[in-house]
């Protein structure tokens, strides 16, 4: 659940007369299982939350600090240290965290509002998944990439497929001409174009067109001798090798990935690798390497 939903939740929680908390990591340091900016929102006298702020004992801890100070507006500020022995609740993450607590009335409604509108302005700058084809692959795609905060929009010439019963939950749903996909797409510097129609003649097209734009990712599926095929019959049509370059594919993380919610979430690893890592650095595993000595 992203910030605007939690605001929006907030605000309806306090028309309908409900106690509401909401606790946000403030600041961290070393390593926490919640990140700086999670928050959580706590309503139903406790019993109820919606977003997380790392989970465990210090969840649980904020849970109960929110019920003690519900009923009224008012903040607090908490620290926990988190070096832990592995024996005890506290984990053995080994940073600390210092999380704001606040409790709202209705008095707080017009704050919670601004919030919400504030959230809404910082939506509009979230990065977009522009899927190029509904098929079975894109669907999933689309799913996996909204649960990771990307705004999404389909692309596809077929409204028995690109239509909001098949995906309700997008952002913007776009019927039109192969040909003409990009004439009615905006795309900017925080645009990743995925490129999944339903064959390669029309993967080439919609291709050439993602090339004269300036997105942030490029990817389209297919096997490599599919891509090279492609790649060599644009590069004869005279697009530049450093425009070709741009392309990823075969796209999306070497996972081994066989159905398509395998294969559509091997891609939404490689934009989430690609927003927050860039282009150049290599995809490492997070378990310790043998070679320090660890089993």
């Amino acid at each position: 659940m992203d910030d605007l939903e939690l605001y929006r939740k907030a605000v309806s929680l306090l028309d309908g007369g409900q106690h509401v908390a909401l606790v946000t990591v403030a600041a961290t340091t070393g390593s926490t299982p919640g990140k700086e900016g999670f928050k959580m929102l706590v309503f139903d006298g406790g019993k109820s939350t919606a977003g997380t702020v790392g989970g465990g004992l210090v969840e649980a801890k904020m849970i109960e600090e929110a019920v003690r100070m519900f009923g009224r507006s008012a903040s607090r500020t908490l620290h926990f240290e988190l070096a832990g022995t592995g024996q005890d609740e506290k984990g053995i993450c080994g940073g600390s965290v210092e999380l704001l607590i606040e409790t709202f009335d209705a008095t707080a409604l017009p704050l919670l509002a601004e919030r919400v509108r504030a959230a809404e302005e910082a939506l509009a700058q979230t990065p977009t998944v522009i899927l190029c084809g509904a098929g079975h692959v894109s669907y999933f795609i689309a799913r996996c990439a909204k649960s990771v905060h990307f705004r999404v929009t389909v692309c596809d010439d077929r409204s028995e497929y690109a239509n909001p019963q098949r995906f309700p939950d997008v952002d913007e749903i776009i019927v039109e001409d192969v040909e003409r996909t990009f004439d009615r797409v905006r795309v900017d510097d925080r645009s990743y174009i995925v490129i999944v129609t339903r064959g390669h003649k029309c993967d080439q097209t919609v291709l050439e067109q993602a090339l004269r734009t300036p997105a942030r990712y490029i990817g389209m599926i297919g096997s490599r001798r599919k891509t090279l095929t492609i790649l060599e019959k644009l590069g004869e049509q005279g697009i530049p090798q450093e425009q070709l370059r741009r392309v990823y594919s075969p796209i999306g993380v070497s996972i081994g990935a066989v159905t398509p919610e395998e294969i559509a979430l091997s891609i939404v690893c490689e934009l989430v690798k690609i927003r927050r890592l860039g282009d150049e650095l290599p995809i490492g595993h997070m378990s310790l390497s043998r070679r320090e000595g660890r089993p």
